[in-house]
């Protein structure tokens, strides 16, 4: 019984003494650092909305095209006789330059004679109503003479038309694209002489897209206005001998049919001067 005891009394002992240790220890454990408490406050920024415009850039690609094509074929029949120096491919002419003359001696002739015919037929006419006032000629008499001299001076406006003809001349001021003809060469009426374009104006198809539309204030078809500043403007660029040039356009209409394998719809803009030849 006394050794229960005292075994009891050295565990109890040794527990104290184990918490007497561990006071001890906790005591010289330095206390945490206290921090400050975040402020966990959600921060908001306020704006004040104002209106205002503002541009989106819009980017689309095409290929410039001249506005008038022409392909020049000859009116009358003859030889060549002359060829300007500027009918050339990539030649530069002048409106109503003369480019290709036809050997005009035939017409020449005829319209000679034609010119003779009308001053024949005038003086019948002439004579033909005096005779009728004086009551000596019939009514039909002198509307056959008038029909006649209408007839001539009908042949004499041909016959002057076919000699302009023989001169090869355009109303634009353009450029020879292809030249399919020559000096010497024998011409039949239709025979194609060259392919030019004008330099005047251009045009180049731009696709756009649905999404691009929206952003775009364009009407379906063509612009309803002869203010052709207060057109929709584009800026147009391409690479020309390794430099970066650019070109003020206006967009004129689209096309407004959407195209079956693209799904894009097409805005043609509208170049003056594309070539800068003035």
């Amino acid at each position: 019984m006394k050794t229960t005891t005292k075994r009891r009394l050295i565990v109890a002992a040794i527990l104290i003494t184990a918490f007497m240790v561990m006071g001890a220890l906790a005591s010289m454990k330095k206390p945490p650092p206290k921090k400050e408490a975040a402020d966990n406050t959600l921060l908001v920024e306020t704006l004040t909305l104002a209106n205002e415009s503002v541009n989106f850039k819009i980017n689309s690609q095409g290929t410039v095209r001249p506005l008038i094509n022409t392909t020049l074929s000859a009116e009358v029949s003859g030889t060549i006789i002359y060829i300007s120096d500027k009918f050339v491919a990539g030649g530069l002419f002048d409106a109503d330059e003369v480019l290709l003359e036809i050997d005009p001696t035939n017409y020449e002739v005829a319209l000679t004679q034609a010119t003779a015919l009308v001053k024949q037929r005038q003086i019948e006419y002439e004579g033909a109503k005096q005779l009728r006032k004086s009551g000596f000629r019939a009514e039909a008499e002198l509307a056959s003479a008038e029909a006649a001299l209408a007839a001539a001076k009908s042949s004499q406006v041909i016959a002057k038309r076919n000699l302009e003809r023989t001169k090869i001349r355009l109303p634009y001021k353009g450029i020879v694209r292809e030249k399919n003809a020559d000096l010497g060469q024998y011409v039949n009426p239709g025979s194609r002489l060259a392919v030019t374009f004008a330099v005047d104006t251009a045009e180049v198809r731009l696709p756009l897209t649905d999404r691009n539309l929206s952003f775009l204030d364009l009407p379906a078809y063509q612009m309803q206005t002869t203010d052709y500043d207060s057109l929709p403007s584009v800026t147009l660029s391409a690479i020309q001998k390794g430099q970066l040039t650019r070109w003020s356009a206006k967009i004129i209409r689209t096309e407004g049919i959407v195209d079956e394998s693209s799904r894009v719809t097409f805005a043609v803009a509208q170049i003056i001067d594309p070539y800068r030849t003035n």
